[in-house]
């Protein structure tokens, strides 16, 4: 029995590895189809900078940008600051000392 649920485990942890590296081969290809000039949608934020910048943060890709598209992941650190949605990141991502 104990052999059986540590197959379960097993299996459990391997796709969860699976759905990460995905996850991360995603975020790669959205990073090389909009380049950020500055931004993603042209010269000012719009819905596709604030989409992004949320959800990079939410499924916690960030690290993984940082290190794979560090300019990439900048430009969402960028618009994480900007002043339409700073106070909506500080009130669900609140800063870590």
């Amino acid at each position: 029995m104990e052999h059986k649920r540590n197959i379960k485990t097993c299996r459990r942890y391997e796709w969860g590895l699976q759905k990460q590296l995905r996850l991360h081969a995603h975020w790669e290809i959205f990073a090389d189809t909009f380049a950020a000039t500055p931004f993603l949608s042209g010269d000012a934020p719009g819905a596709l900078d604030y989409l992004a910048a949320v959800v990079s943060k939410w499924s916690g890709a960030r690290a993984h940008l940082a290190s794979t598209r560090p300019e990439f992941a900048a430009t969402l650190e960028r618009i994480e600051t900007d002043p339409v949605v700073a106070d909506v990141f500080a009130a669900h991502w609140p800063p870590t000392s």
